[in-house]
C-alpha cells in the first residue's frame, strides 16, 4: 500500500483545530437543527473551530466569498499544500454551525490553516 503526502497530512491534521473541508451541500445537515447549510447543489468550505476527537457533532464555521459580513480571511499561500482550495480572499461567517462526522471524509479535506496564521484564526473565531 502506497501512502501519499496528502494521506499523511489528512491523518495527522485532518481532525485538528484549523482543518479546512470542502463539504458537499448534501452533507451539510446540522445534526440538531436537521437543516442544510445550503440546499443548492455545490459545496462550501468549513473550518474546524476545535479539535474533533469523536462524538456526533463536529463544530465548524463556514467561509464565504460573497458575504459582506464576518471576519476577513486571506487566501492561503499558493501551493502551501497540494490539496488546498482556499485560493481567494473571503470571510469567515459569524454563524456557528455543526456537521456530522461523515463530513470529515478524506475526499473533502482541503488543508490546515497555515501554522503562522493559526493565532489569527483563533482570534477571528474567538477561541484560545
Amino acid at each position: 500500500m502506497r501512502v501519499s503526502l496528502e494521506d499523511i497530512g489528512y491523518l495527522m491534521l485532518g481532525r485538528s483545530f484549523g482543518a479546512w473541508y470542502w463539504v458537499p451541500n448534501s452533507k451539510t445537515v446540522h445534526p440538531k437543527l436537521r437543516t442544510h447549510w445550503d440546499t443548492e447543489p455545490g459545496s462550501h468550505p468549513f473550518v474546524l473551530t476545535q479539535d474533533y476527537d469523536g462524538g456526533p457533532i463536529v463544530r465548524v464555521r463556514a467561509r464565504s466569498l460573497s458575504s459582506r459580513s464576518g471576519a476577513p480571511h486571506e487566501a492561503h499561500p499558493p501551493r502551501h499544500v497540494p490539496t488546498c482550495r482556499i485560493r481567494e480572499d473571503g470571510r469567515i461567517v459569524k454563524k456557528a454551525w455543526a456537521l456530522t462526522p461523515d463530513a470529515l471524509a478524506q475526499e473533502h479535506y482541503s488543508c490546515r490553516e497555515p501554522e503562522e496564521r493559526l493565532s489569527d484564526l483563533q482570534r477571528i473565531l474567538g477561541v484560545r
